[in-house]
């Protein structure tokens, strides 16, 4: 029989092995799904802190930083950067909690498939343990695509900086 795949069925035999690849016993999963936790919780630790409110602001998860916040009205290319940049940490934190949360989850429906047998588990858990894994693949494409994005507008710039000393 072979494995179950929400794309359809894979030509490979079944054996032991589940969602996680190779032959991934109950105990191993547990451990992958304790780090996992313990990793989860440093970062909650991290966005909590960052979250905290000093003195009258609010918390960063629901404030929202104008331009303006770093330094007035005034053009400033740094104040800009800074502004960019701050954002984008805190909402890859926010994007990679959520990731773990999920990845958290389905690592307790692995175990539970482990100690049950995959086939058994029922049918809302395999979907979800899907849907889990598909919403990571798509996080990770979109990560994908932008670092390539990134890549590209280092290597113009670069191009043009030679440009411009020659």
């Amino acid at each position: 029989m072979g494995q179950q795949s929400q794309g359809g069925t894979s030509s490979q035999p079944h054996h032991n092995a589940g969602p996680l690849g190779g032959d991934a016993s109950a105990a191993d999963i547990r451990r992958a799904r304790h780090t996992l936790v313990q990793f989860r919780n440093r970062i909650e630790d991290i966005l909590n802190s960052l979250e905290k409110p000093s003195g009258p602001q609010h918390r960063v998860s629901v404030m929202e930083l104008s331009r303006s916040a770093f330094s007035g009205a005034g053009a400033f290319a740094e104040a800009d950067g800074l502004h960019l940049q701050f954002n984008k940490v805190h909402t890859h934190l926010k994007t990679l909690c959520t990731t773990l949360n999920e990845q958290i989850e389905a690592m307790g429906i692995a175990l539970h498939g482990a100690n049950i047998g995959f086939d058994n588990l029922e049918d809302d858990l395999k979907r979800r343990f899907w849907e889990i894994q598909d919403q990571a693949e798509a996080r990770y494409l979109e990560q994908s695509k932008e670092q390539q994005h990134q890549q590209g507008k280092v290597k113009r710039a670069t191009a043009d900086d030679k440009q411009a000393t020659l």
